[in-house]
């Protein structure tokens, strides 16, 4: 499978840490190839819903947890973050631990 992903983006998408072929194949199943089809990486973000959103009244925050979404390609992503927590390169560690603390804040 990886030959033939490879083939069709034209990018090795498997050369970044935590993403296998399947993640890939279904990420790219979600997303698609078209990177105009987002204006920006926040609308990407916005999309797969891992931005917090902050619910904001009386100048309190009162929430910032990320939206609830059913994307299949924002579960990948997650999964590959997580999978990284697990690796014993502390750089990939750090990244791994930023992102899910980043897609998943604390009230």
């Amino acid at each position: 499978m990886h030959k033939y992903l490879y083939r069709m983006a034209g990018v090795d998408f498997t050369l970044i840490d935590g993403l296998d072929a399947l993640t890939v194949q279904t990420i790219l199943s979600e997303v698609g190839l078209n990177p105009k089809r987002f204006p920006s990486v926040k609308h990407f973000t916005s999309w797969l819903g891992l931005c917090p959103g902050q619910k904001v009244t009386g100048g309190k925050v009162k929430s910032s947890q990320t939206r609830t979404v059913v994307n299949r390609a924002a579960n990948a992503f997650r999964m590959a973050a997580f999978s990284l927590t697990h690796s014993r390169s502390e750089e990939v560690h750090f990244i791994a631990a930023y992102v899910l603390a980043w897609a998943h804040p604390k009230q």
